[in-house]
């Protein structure tokens, strides 16, 4: 208790109360609202101690939505370190993770695309940036032919975990915007309202 009840890793442990013995946690929350209480938490994290509790956040939050999904990992002897992966529609995605002050910019999607091409031919990647990226990341990306990634941020995430979308149903829209549209956003807003 001296990190208080807000804390990311006194909201994990009451999470796997719950899961284990769900009449124990007293009424604290569903699944879902634990994991929404966390993310709040690790605002006050420190940068470099968020990004990688956003990874277990992110993997744990495919759990819940019953989405496969792989933690992170290196790959070519240690030369690749692969935020996670998960399986959907067929596809197999590399997802990026980043949590930082600024906002990202295509270098760091140059990095992503980088790991999808050296993948296998049904892989595309997630690129999940809570503060969102700079304004020309989304038209580089259309200009890319082989349009294999998808851009999320934290307000999609936000909608998740608030209980306004599904975690499949998300990112469903995200891969139907990119291959119909040629569109590598498409926000939370867009898809509710249509």
């Amino acid at each position: 208790m001296i990190r208080g009840r807000d804390s990311d890793v006194y909201l994990r442990f009451v999470d796997k109360l719950g899961r284990l013995a769900p009449e124990l946690t007293g009424g604290l929350g569903t699944p879902r609202e634990l994991l929404f209480r966390r993310y709040n938490a690790l605002a006050s994290e420190e940068p470099h101690r968020r990004g990688y509790l956003l990874q277990d956040l992110l993997g744990e939050t495919f759990k819940l939505f019953e989405i496969p999904v792989e933690k992170s990992f290196t790959r070519n002897q240690g030369g690749e370190q692969i935020d996670g992966a998960f399986r959907i529609q067929g596809f197999s995605f590399i997802v990026e993770c980043r949590w930082r002050e600024e906002v990202a910019d295509v270098r760091q999607i140059d990095g992503l695309s980088g790991q999808v091409s050296r993948s296998g031919k049904q892989t595309m990647g997630l690129f999940f940036s809570i503060n969102g990226w700079s304004r020309n990341v989304p038209m580089l990306l259309k200009q890319n032919p082989e349009k294999g990634i998808i851009l999320m941020d934290g307000n999609d995430f936000n909608s998740v975990l608030a209980g306004r979308i599904a975690l499949e149903d998300l990112l469903q829209e995200k891969l139907k915007a990119l291959n119909f549209k040629s569109e590598p956003f498409i926000s939370v807003e867009e898809i509710l309202s249509s």
